[in-house]
């Protein structure tokens, strides 16, 4: 990764643009939470807008703002974050209905990846995070895997080359089995 490209990419985004990027896990699309900037990801995925989209993050504080955390939570996600994880949380208003389908949960991602670090630091705010590709096809995991019509593509490798574990922190439910599935099984036993 070079740092002229996080330039280039965060200047796409300051402008409502899409980027596809590397993560930890697989090719992410990353937007601002902004209407027609979340409005353009569905678009390229193809993705029925009922159906939410996560978002991504780089530090707990900054999490904290778009989410209610209580210590529970705290301590499930500082045990496994940054890492390649969503979490499943209760939304606070900073997050637009747009990216959840109106409902009250939203998917948070706190990325291990430099890549993905580095692009939402540099942007200041948190990024959509869903796998580029349409909607019910294969995630990509390798940078020429990307298929979208994305204004620009930050090539990068993606370590586990499969999609994160998802865990709904209100249960301590694992709803979706993915990279670092052990970790979270181990983290979890010792939570409940």
């Amino acid at each position: 990764m070079k740092q002229d490209e996080i330039e280039r990419a965060v200047e796409v985004l300051r402008k409502g643009g899409v980027v596809a990027y590397p993560t930890e896990t697989v090719y992410g699309l990353g937007a601002r939470l902004q209407r027609a900037a979340i409005e353009r990801v569905f678009s390229l995925k193809g993705r029925e807008r009922t159906k939410p989209i996560s978002m991504a993050v780089s530090s707990l504080d900054m999490m904290a703002r778009y989410v209610h955390l209580d210590s529970m939570a705290r301590r499930l996600i500082e045990r496994l974050a940054p890492g390649p994880y969503t979490f499943v949380l209760p939304r606070r208003h900073t997050v637009p209905p747009e990216l959840t389908g109106g409902g009250a949960l939203v998917g948070v991602r706190y990325p291990s990846s430099t890549t993905a670090l580095s692009l939402i630091e540099r942007l200041g705010e948190p990024i959509t995070s869903t796998s580029a590709n349409r909607s019910g096809e294969a995630p990509p995991v390798h940078w020429s895997d990307v298929e979208l019509d994305v204004d620009i593509l930050i090539r990068g490798r993606c370590e586990y080359e499969e999609p994160s574990t998802v865990i709904e922190v209100g249960t301590l439910r694992i709803l979706r089995r993915g990279a670092g599935v052990n970790a979270a099984e181990r983290v979890l036993g010792q939570l409940l």
